[in-house]
């Protein structure tokens, strides 16, 4: 509770997030929603990037209580850190856990995502996003059908496939207006625009 409180309070002061990115490095080097970010030694903060993050993670934590059994499943995840050498297999545990110790949590969803963002190979990756994100479009309870098509927009990225990436930034704009993710989408749209332009001017 005490955590959504303050998320609510950083989106307060921020408004309305911008949907301006700050850059090629900033939104393609960045390590995603449950990355760690490595400390710097300069003040190079991109506010509504931060307000966004906490937008993704208040709506995780709004939508995946567990007050049953304390919130364990999120505190569980919440504590793994996405650098971590045993981070896919830590992730891989929790889901397993999950029918004899947390049977009533909603997260599994979120959980199986990132497992499958978490691959390390790409092609791997972009099999088990698609794999999650059409099982996810049969669950109308899912909260996590934006995020898998999310991540697999940033692995089409990755694969140079930025027509699928666009479909799918597209799709999460149109189904999810209002949410953080079509906000990302957005910002990566815009990032995205320019070069396309660019290379159409040439032809």
């Amino acid at each position: 509770d005490e955590a959504v409180r303050l998320l609510d309070e950083l989106i307060a002061r921020r408004g309305v997030l911008s949907t301006e990115p700050a850059g090629a490095a900033a939104i393609q080097g960045r390590p995603g929603f449950w990355s760690r970010l490595e400390a710097s030694t300069k003040l190079d903060v991109d506010p509504a990037a931060v307000v966004l993050e906490g937008a993704k993670l208040r709506e995780l934590l709004v939508r995946n209580r567990d007050p049953q059994q304390d919130d364990l499943p999120l505190k569980r995840l919440l504590r793994l850190d996405p650098r971590h050498g045993l981070y896919l297999r830590n992730l891989d545990q929790l889901l397993a856990d999950m029918p004899t110790h947390h049977p009533l949590t909603p997260l599994r969803d979120n959980v199986e995502v990132l497992i499958a963002a978490a691959q390390p190979s790409l092609s791997l990756r972009i099999d088990q996003l698609n794999a999650a994100a059409r099982r996810l479009a049969a669950d109308p309870k899912s909260d996590a059908l934006p995020v898998a098509r999310l991540e697999l927009a940033t692995a089409y990225q990755a694969d140079n496939r930025p027509e699928e990436a666009w479909a799918l930034l597209q799709d999460i704009q149109k189904n999810w207006p209002q949410s953080p993710w079509a906000q990302e989408a957005a910002r990566r749209m815009a990032l995205m625009a320019a070069p396309s332009r660019s290379a159409g001017g040439h032809r």
